[in-house]
Formats: structure tokens, C-alpha cells, sequence
């Protein structure tokens, strides 16, 4: 059979045929025959398979359904001839005509004067025209602003004259942007547009949904999720109990969710699930990794980064390589046991400031403690102030075995700034290679307690010296 090439508006009887067909033939009971298309019918990359009658359209591609952009070039009104896409509309006085604005003479009511397309609606006999009224008159009468409601510019008085009816207007709007001459206003540009500003403060269309972006106006598009590790970066990534995966990402238009995974190589996105429901919107980007129930080898970590339209699957630069301490011992050998030692930063911060003599003196400072749960050690790192120099002694450098350690504070002068508790715990820190600098914010809130007895204030009337 002879293959054709047909153009979807030329299918579009044959579409709706075929829908009104669907279901079993009444006369026989059994199934009709369908008409099977397939392919984006947005871009009209299209094939065709059975059709009603057994024609067979080959599997040719059929032709573009409607270009992204609507064609207004040769269209000033009304609906464009390939999409059907507003090209917009036309002054008052005008009417679209065949897709170009065409003047519409205005005489009634009028007896003499301009039709307003070039022509005129009579003359006088006798008297004056008043050329905006379109009366004949004795005596001329030169019309006001408000009279034909003008409220900006200068307008012909119908006597010879003009008459300034001022320049109020704020943009977006100007004077005779709208329909009207002398009237401010504004005319929405969306010739061809479905989404995006209109230039008159306004969206063109419907504009787009949550988690999609206007592109130049003709077409609603979500920007893909991203996320490029930076630890492990295939450098002195080894790992004894946890590793602190950290990386960048964006997602202009949605809050993507993260999916971390670890992986036997760097391909294939076959690995095990390490956590998931991550926020790119999280500006943490990090996660420490108990890799302690893993046996010794290399692991490649990946992440999933979806939003409601794409995803990305993305893969560590380098490996991470999980090492167990080993001692062997032997006859007349010699034991070496390694201490995983990290070189560290801590850093205090009160209520999310800085340490300094605005909030830190001699008589108003705090202190901290670092307890290992492991074993219950406690590192004191004392007073955040020195007394001496009225400095701060944080930052601090520090030499750590690799772990958690939970985080003591206890107050060392009280005063305005600083919390009065003592031996209160702020939390946990997680110390590894991967992490070299650790802020600890010591939380501050300011309150106000007041007793009260069975729901009465305190007074000499339920309380006393005894």
C-alpha cells in the first residue's frame, strides 16, 4: 500500500472519528478497530500505526502540529493562522479584520465633522461644526477634558483650539497606551506568548505552574535538579567509623529531594540506599556516614536528586576507602597499633554571633566540655573569654581520635549575655577528615518567670514571713 504523509490538522477528523467509534461495533459485539499514533504531539514528532479500514501509514513522521512560537509577523489581531495564539486586539474605532485592524467610521450622533477614518459625517448649512461634538452650532462651544472624558495630553476643543487635560499617568501606563486616545492606560504585549511578563504588570496566559519557569515567553520548562559531590574527591578519603559526604547543589524553580547511595563502583546506580528525603534547600549539604558495620574495601557514593519533572543521578569524583585498625601480634614481632588521629577546628558562637565584647567580658562568659560516649572521657576546652587580653579564645585547634563527642556547656561568670546553666548539653559533633572546621552555637533566649499559688499572684495575701 502507498505510504502518505498527512499533517496532524489533517488527521484531526480521522482523531475524532475514532474516538466517537470506541467500544464494540453494536451490529456485530465485537471490538472496533483501533487507530494506534505515537510520539509528542507537542512537537509533532509523530508516527502512525493501524488506522480505522486497515490503512497504513507507513510509520512515516508526520508533520509539525504547531511551531513553539506563535507567527504574529503578518497578523496585528485576533488569532494567529498556524496556532490560533492571540496576536492581540485592536483600538477603540477598530475592528479585526482578517487579522489586521480596520477603522470603523464614527457618525452617530454626529451631523457634521471627521468620521474618524478620513472621511466626514456631513456639513453645516448654517453655524459653526463643533469638530468634537460633530453638532453644528450657533455659536461654537469649545468642549472640557471632562467632557469626552480625557485625562491626559491635549485635545482638539472642536472650536480651533486645544485643551491640555495634563500628564497624570504612572507607568506602565502612558498616555493613549490603552485603547482609548488622551486616557492613560496600558496594552498587555503577549502577541504570541503563553506565559511571562505583559508589560503592564501582568502575566500573559495562564503564566506557569509551581516548579516551572516561562522561557522567553513561549513555553513553561522546569530547570534540572544539580549536585557535584565535593567530599570524597578521590583524595585521602579513608574511613574508620564515619565519613562526612558533602556536596553543592541547585534547583532554581523546586525544593529537589536528595537520595544518598553507596555503590561497589562508580557505575551502574545499582548501590544501597544511605538515606533519602534529603532538602536541596538545606544549606547543610552534608551527611555523616556510619560506615563502621562495613567490611574494609572502597565504596563509590552516588546521589538521586529529583524534583516533580527530572532527575539526576550523580557520582562521587573518588572512592571512599573503609580501613579497621589492625594489630598483629608474633613471636618477638613487633605490635603497631594507628591512633586515627584528625586535625580539627572548633569554634563557639552565642546565639548565632560571633565572640566578642559586645556580648563577652570578664564577668559574663561561658565554657565548654567535649565528652567521648565511648568511653566518657571528658576534654575540657574552658572559658570562651581571655580574661587578660578581653579576646576570644575560640577559634581552637585540636588534635581528635575520629568519632562523635557530645558537647557540654556550663556558664563561667554569669551575666547579661551568656546562659546561667550549668552542665547543659548542646548536642553531638561529628569529627572527621572530612570536616575540618566545627561551629558550635551556644542557643541563648531570654525569658521572664513569674510563680504564682493555686493560680493567684504572690502577695501578702497567701504568703508571708512564715
Amino acid at each position: 500500500m502507498r505510504r502518505q504523509q498527512l499533517s496532524v490538522w489533517a488527521l484531526l477528523p480521522l482523531l475524532l472519528l475514532g474516538a466517537a467509534a470506541c467500544g464494540e461495533d453494536p451490529s456485530t459485539g465485537r471490538p472496533e478497530q483501533d487507530m494506534h499514533m505515537t510520539g509528542d504531539m507537542t512537537t509533532g514528532d509523530m508516527t502512525t500505526g493501524d488506522m480505522p479500514g486497515g490503512l497504513d501509514m507507513g510509520g512515516e513522521d508526520m508533520a509539525p502540529m504547531c511551531p513553539q512560537q506563535a507567527d504574529c509577523s503578518a497578523t496585528a489581531c485576533g488569532a494567529d493562522p498556524v496556532c490560533g495564539t492571540d496576536c492581540g486586539s485592536c483600538r477603540d474605532g477598530e475592528r479585526c479584520d482578517a487579522g489586521a485592524c480596520v477603522c470603523v467610521p464614527q457618525c452617530d450622533g454626529k451631523t457634521c465633522g471627521s468620521d474618524g477614518c478620513g472621511g466626514s459625517c456631513g456639513s453645516c448649512d448654517a453655524g459653526t461644526c463643533n469638530t468634537q461634538r460633530g453638532v453644528c452650532e450657533t455659536v461654537c462651544m469649545p468642549v472640557t477634558c471632562e467632557d469626552v472624558g480625557a485625562t491626559c495630553g491635549d485635545i482638539d476643543d472642536g472650536c480651533g483650539g486645544t485643551v491640555a487635560c495634563g500628564d497624570t499617568c504612572q507607568a506602565p501606563e502612558t498616555c493613549g497606551g490603552g485603547p482609548r486616545d488622551n486616557v492613560c492606560g496600558c496594552t498587555p504585549q503577549c502577541a504570541g506568548k503563553i506565559c511571562g511578563d505583559d508589560g503592564c504588570g501582568g502575566t500573559c496566559g495562564a503564566g506557569c505552574p509551581d516548579g516551572k519557569t516561562c522561557d522567553a515567553g513561549v513555553a513553561c520548562v522546569n530547570e534540572p535538579p544539580t549536585l557535584t559531590f565535593t567530599q570524597p574527591d578521590g583524595a585521602d578519603d579513608d574511613a574508620v567509623r564515619t565519613f562526612s559526604i558533602q556536596w553543592t547543589d541547585a534547583d532554581p524553580d523546586d525544593d529537589a529531594s536528595i537520595a544518598l547511595y553507596w555503590d561497589t563502583d562508580a557505575s551502574g546506580a545499582d548501590g544501597t540506599l544511605i538515606i533519602d528525603g534529603l532538602s536541596e534547600d538545606d544549606a547543610a549539604n552534608a551527611y555523616a556516614w556510619d560506615v563502621s558495620a562495613l567490611p574494609d574495601g572502597q565504596y563509590w557514593v552516588y546521589a538521586v536528586i529529583s524534583d516533580r519533572f527530572q532527575s539526576a543521578t550523580v557520582y562521587s569524583s573518588g572512592p571512599i576507602t573503609k580501613i579497621t585498625p589492625v594489630c598483629s601480634i608474633a613471636q618477638g614481632g613487633v605490635v603497631t597499633i594507628d591512633v586515627p588521629a584528625v586535625d580539627v577546628t572548633l569554634d563557639v558562637t552565642l546565639g548565632g554571633q560571633a565572640i566578642s565584647a559586645a556580648n563577652t567580658s570578664d564577668t559574663d562568659e561561658g565554657a565548654i566540655t567535649l565528652r567521648d560516649p565511648n568511653t566518657g572521657e571528658t576534654i575540657s576546652l574552658g572559658s570562651v573569654w581571655n580574661d587578660g587580653t578581653d579576646t576570644p579564645l575560640f577559634p581552637q585547634s585540636l588534635r581528635l581520635i575520629e568519632g562523635d563527642y557530645d558537647v557540654f556547656y556550663s556558664v563561667q561568670d554569669a551575666g547579661p549575655s551568656w546562659p546561667i546553666n550549668t552542665n547543659r548539653k548542646l548536642g553531638t559533633i561529628t569529627v572527621t577528615s572530612g570536616a575540618p572546621t566545627i561551629v558550635i552555637d551556644v542557643p541563648v533566649v531570654s525569658a521572664t518567670l513569674d510563680v504564682t499559688l493555686g493560680g493567684q499572684p504572690i502577695s501578702a495575701a497567701n504568703t508571708s514571713d512564715t
